[in-house]
C-alpha cells in the first residue's frame, strides 16, 4: 500500500468513490508520474513539480492545482462549482468529470512549463 491508498482508507466510503474516480483519471493522463503526499494532500507530481492533488472535507472533496492561476484561467469551465483561490470543491451531485480532470491537469502542465512552477 502507498500512502495514498492509506489516506484513502480513511476517507469515508462516498468521498472515497469519488476521489479514487480523480485518481485513476490523473493516473491515466500521467502515468508516469509520481504519487505522494505533499503538504498533507495526496498528489500527483511530474519531475518534482506537484500537478494536482485532491482531498476530503466534511462536507465534500478538493481538487489542488498546487496553484493560485490555474482556477482563474479556468473560472468560465468551472462556473457552478465552489471554490478558493487554491482548492475547487466538488460532491457526489456535482463530481469532477474526466474532461475538467483533463483541463485542470493540461492546465497546470502549462504553466509549469512557461514559468518553472
Amino acid at each position: 500500500m502507498t500512502a495514498i491508498d492509506d489516506y484513502l482508507a480513511a476517507v469515508p466510503t462516498e468521498q472515497r468513490q469519488l476521489l479514487e474516480n480523480v485518481r485513476r483519471e490523473m493516473r491515466a493522463l500521467l502515468p508516469d508520474a509520481e504519487e505522494t503526499i505533499s503538504y498533507g494532500l495526496p498528489c500527483v507530481k511530474v519531475a518534482g513539480k506537484a500537478v494536482g492533488g485532491f482531498a476530503a472535507n466534511k462536507n465534500n472533496c478538493s481538487y489542488y492545482p498546487f496553484s493560485g492561476g490555474v482556477l482563474a484561467e479556468l473560472k468560465d469551465a468551472l462556473e457552478g462549482f465552489s471554490q478558493t483561490k487554491s482548492a475547487l470543491h466538488f460532491t457526489d451531485t456535482q463530481p469532477l468529470t474526466p474532461e475538467l480532470i483533463r483541463l485542470l491537469i493540461e492546465t497546470r502542465q502549462r504553466e509549469i512549463a512557461t514559468k518553472g512552477r
